[in-house]
Parts: structure tokens; C-alpha cells; sequence
């Protein structure tokens, strides 16, 4: 009998100080990648964030202006640079003009930014068949070092009096 009872005083002991240490320093380690994944998944949602609001914001001016130039009544002029263009609608002139890196709009009241952020911007003219119309072709800055992507947009608009080329 003597036996069975040193068996079961062996199979009582308890934890070590060193095997707290180490479960310790486990739960650390685990913890602190969680930690370093949670940030950089923070950091990669605020830029998801400012590039669908970049997008919309270019997809919001590309319509506006699809708007002017189909508003236009009389000419749509570019500029000589290529970095904007001037509209006469009937509500009067608007002009589109890309500079410093942002994109603005001037109707009757103060220039408006509508897009900040713009790496490339070019308004222009051209004839498509029998309709001329004018296209606008936009490249705004990608967030981030690490971007695959530069973000691109081109939009053509007609004239409202739609002009006949010869």
C-alpha cells in the first residue's frame, strides 16, 4: 500500500516559476503580433478609406463636368496649356482648370475645389465620327509608397448643340 500512495503525491505537484515565466513570455509574444497585425490592418483600412473617397469624389467631378459641357449653348474652348477648358452655357461661362495640383470649377461665384490630390490632369477636343466631343482625362495620387495603382479616369462629354464635323 505504501506504494500506491507515493505515486499519487508524485502526480500532485504544481506549476514551476519557470514554467509560469515561459507561458508568460508565450502570451507576450502572441500578444504583441496580435497587436503589430491589428495596426497595420488600421493603417491599411484609413488608406482603403481615402482612396474610395478619392474615387468618389473624381467619379462626382467627372459628372459635373460631363454636366457643364453638355449644358453648353454656345463653345467649349481648352486652354491653350491643355489643363482646363471654358464652357458658355446659358447660365454663363464655367471654367475647369487644373493647377497646383487640385482641379477647380469657376461659375458665377468663388473657384470651388472639386478634386484634390490630381498628379496628371488634361482637357481636349476631339471628333469621334461624325460628332465632336471633348475628353478629360484625370490621374490622381495613389496613397502610400506601396501602391500598385495609379488611379485613372477619362470622361467625354458632348455639347449640347452637337456640331457636325465636315
Amino acid at each position: 500500500m505504501k506504494t500506491s500512495s507515493l505515486h499519487i503525491r508524485d502526480l500532485r505537484h504544481g506549476f514551476t516559476l519557470i514554467e509560469c515565466l515561459v507561458y508568460m513570455m508565450l502570451i507576450s509574444v502572441v500578444s504583441g503580433v496580435a497587436m503589430l497585425s491589428l495596426g497595420r490592418l488600421w493603417t491599411a483600412t484609413g488608406r482603403l478609406r481615402q482612396n474610395a473617397d478619392d474615387l468618389q469624389a473624381a467619379l462626382r467631378a467627372g459628372e459635373q463636368w460631363r454636366a457643364d459641357v453638355q449644358s453648353a449653348q454656345g463653345q467649349v474652348e481648352a486652354f491653350p496649356d491643355g489643363t482646363g477648358c471654358r464652357i458658355h452655357a446659358t447660365a454663363g461661362v464655367i471654367e475647369w482648370r487644373w493647377a497646383e495640383g487640385s482641379v477647380r470649377r469657376h461659375a458665377a461665384g468663388p473657384d470651388a475645389v472639386w478634386l484634390a490630390r490630381v498628379r496628371r490632369s488634361g482637357m481636349s477636343e476631339e471628333s469621334r465620327q461624325k460628332v465632336r466631343c471633348w475628353r478629360w482625362e484625370l490621374a490622381l495620387e495613389a496613397h502610400g509608397k506601396k501602391a500598385h495603382m495609379e488611379p485613372l479616369f477619362t470622361f467625354v462629354a458632348v455639347p449640347g448643340g452637337v456640331l457636325q464635323t465636315p
